[in-house]
This record gives structure tokens, sequence and C-alpha cells, in this order.
């Protein structure tokens, strides 16, 4: 692995392969998928695929993806996860392609390998419009540490919600952003995963620079656990920002945009309602946007009205597989002419 880099944004996560496609009504039956997302082993999703004639398929995971965009938008961004590899040691067909995406993105990865394959994760949908997620993390769970050299130096860390689950890892990166003072950027990741680490969160949002990126349900999640002695949702998490500074707490809200509180102040910033094709990976979007923006130094509503765009662009795509329109649109999108029109 190569240490040399200088990139301003290090994303750490899942290195998955998303593969979407559209299937009849009797799919979900015949293969006895009746959760709306299930964990299956390599070999039953394969065999699903094999049954699937046409998909598509694009890196994923949602580190790699805040990865990708902050890459269009034009800061310097790095990756860390694990893939799979081969018999004869190199990476495999998926491991291959995910590093060849992130690459072609203008993201330097810094991929592990071990012996298990690629994760991936299937997206399936019947023209009615009924989903089902099908996911085999596999290799991606296997990250076991982040070298210290590619933490080094960098502007800002994004991490994914799963790695609250692995404090071998976690502990090391917190500890070196804290000596370095290097902002901390962290997605929910699910309102399970919020509800568990809910306590640790609000320690962590207290101890380091910290941004923190959710849904509502994640939110909502949060406030549940541990929020009872405040009136609502918004006024527990506008409690924890009343020191300055950090930390910073988005909050998703779809169509209706997003609501952000820092500094002990709570902004709302609506987005023009869009019909999703796929909403898969438009939480990313808005939040390598932001981030970008944050790191020029936008103002917090500028950095929410951009990362609202941002999100609407993905979401004309399935995944973060951007066609040459959404790549030229989020190139753009830091360029001081150009004008967010949004929605109360």
């Amino acid at each position: 692995m190569n240490m040399t880099h200088k990139a301003e944004l290090l994303c750490i996560g899942n290195a998955l392969i998303d593969i979407f496609a559209t299937v009849p009504e009797h799919f979900f039956a015949q293969y006895a998928l009746s959760q709306p997302a299930q964990h299956c082993d390599y070999h039953t999703v394969m065999h699903i695929l094999e049954a699937i004639p046409q998909y598509t398929v694009c890196s994923g995971g949602g580190a790699a993806n805040v990865a990708k965009i902050a890459a269009h938008v034009g800061i310097r961004t790095a990756f860390v996860g694990t893939v799979g590899s081969d018999k004869a040691g190199s990476l495999d067909t998926f491991g291959t392609q995910f590093s060849t995406e992130l690459r072609a993105a203008g993201v330097t990865p810094f991929l592990q390998t071990v012996s298990e394959p690629t994760g991936i994760c299937v997206l399936l949908k019947t023209k009615t419009g009924k989903s089902r997620i099908v996911a085999c993390p596999s290799a991606a769970l296997k990250l076991e540490s982040v070298p210290e050299e590619l933490v080094n130096g960098i502007n800002l860390l994004v991490l994914e919600g799963f790695i609250l689950d692995h404090v071998h890892i976690l502990q090391p990166i917190l500890t070196i952003a804290e000596k370095q003072g290097i902002p901390i950027a962290l997605d929910g990741g699910s309102p399970l995963i919020v509800q568990q680490y809910a306590r640790q969160l609000i320690n962590y949002c207290r101890t380091y620079p910290f941004l923190l990126f959710m849904n509502e349900a994640e939110a909502n999640a949060w406030y549940e656990t541990v929020g009872s002695d405040y009136e609502d949702m918004y006024a527990f998490i506008k409690s924890l920002t009343k020191e300055g500074g950090f930390p910073i707490i988005a909050v998703k809200l779809a169509g209706r945009g997003a609501k952000v509180f820092a500094n002990d102040c709570e902004y709302h910033v609506g987005t023009t309602f869009l019909v999703s094709k796929e909403s898969t990976g438009a939480g990313d979007a808005f939040c390598a946007a932001f981030i970008s923006a944050w790191l020029q130094n936008r103002s917090i509503e500028k950095c929410t009205s951009l990362a609202n765009k941002a999100a609407s662009i993905v979401l004309n795509v399935p995944g973060t597989a951007l066609g040459t329109h959404e790549k030229v649109q989020l190139s753009k999108l830091l360029s001081p002419s150009f004008h967010v029109f949004t929605s109360a």
C-alpha cells in the first residue's frame, strides 16, 4: 500500500459493489426475499443475480460514495476500505471494478485485501415500486486498521456509522484527529446503529470536532433513546451545539431539504421536490457537497443549499453511477458563480 497522497479528504468505510435491477412482481416471493433488507451469503446473492438478465453495477458504500462525489466537485480525496482477492492474490473482479471506478472519479484508493469476495449490495425494484435490498458485505467488514500515515495532514475525515461497532479502528482515528485538530464527519448509518450508540454519539459530539449527518429516521431514533428531557427532536439536537464551533449536526429531510444545527442556531434550507428515480447515494452526495463547501469556508446556509443540489443530481441515476451530464453539474457546484434556487 503506497502511503503517498496529498488528499484533503480521507473517507473510511465499506467497499461495496452496488447492483441495481428491475425485476418481475413474483421475483421476491420466488427467492424468499420477505424483508425490506436482508443479508445473504455470497453464493445466494450470485444465484439471485444469475436470474436477472440486465442490471447496473457501480462502486458503492457510503464513504466511497462521499469520496466519489467530493472528487467530482473538485476536492482531493482518498478512500480506505477492504476488498476481496483472487487465488493469485490480485483484486477479484468486483474489487478491480471498485478500484477502477474510484480512480476514474479522481479518488485515490488505499485498499486492503482479504481472501473473502468483495462485498455486494443488490437493490431490486419492481415496476410498481416495491423494493428489496439483498446484501453480502463479506470483505467490506474485514477492515482491521487504518495506517496513521494516511490520517496525518488530512483536512477532514469521513467515517461510516458502522465503524462505531469497531472501537479498535475508531479509537486510534479519533486520537489522531484530536491531536491534529482534524474534523470528523460521521454518517449515522441506520436508526439501529444510532439507537445502539446514542450516548457514545453525544460524547463524541462533545469531545471531538464532529460533523454529524443523519436522516430523519436516524435523528428520531437518537432523540427517542436519549433526548426525552427535551420538548422535541430538534430542541434536543440544538442543545448539543451550544458550545460553539462543533458539533455541526445535519438532519436530511429528503424532499423537504435539510435542517442544520451549529453554534446554537438552526438553519432550514428547502429544496425543489423531485420524483426520485433511485434514492441510493443521495444522502452521501449531500454529505460530500456539504463538507466540500464547508472546507472552502462557505456559510452553513450555502453548504446546505449546495448539498441539497448535489443530492438532487444523484437522484437522476442509480446510486453513484454518474453520467457525463451529472459529472459536469457536480464539477460546477463549488464555482463562485453557481447559484442554487431553493424553496422554503
